[in-house]
């Protein structure tokens, strides 16, 4: 087996799985970025695993932005937040919230 084919002892596949996007980004240190490179370069998996990373952020920043339906904003907001969205006109919370760009409907 050549130098090529082995792994850095140094550097596992899973840890490249949690430093992926920093690698990509260009945020590692030097030292930690040449130790995954060299990994990568060795393993055949890893070299997968990273093309597929690339192509997914390649495919997601091609899509269209589109708008949900506002009763969607609303249901997301009260399950992410805990509480109504702010209403756009008041910047308050309050029943019902009105998410921004969606009309405003009182009773």
């Amino acid at each position: 087996m050549g130098t090529a084919a082995k792994k850095s002892p140094e550097v596992e596949c899973r840890q490249i799985a949690g430093l992926v996007a920093d690698y990509l980004d260009g945020i590692l240190q030097q030292r930690t970025a040449e130790l995954l490179g060299r990994h990568i370069d060795g393993c055949h998996t890893c070299v997968g695993f990273v093309n597929t990373y690339r192509e997914t952020i390649r495919a997601i920043r091609g899509l269209r932005q589109i708008e949900g339906p506002c009763e969607l904003k609303k249901r997301l907001s009260r399950q992410v937040t805990g509480r109504d969205v702010a209403d756009s006109a008041t910047g308050r919370s309050g029943s019902p919230a009105t998410p921004t760009g969606c009309p405003s409907y009182r009773d």
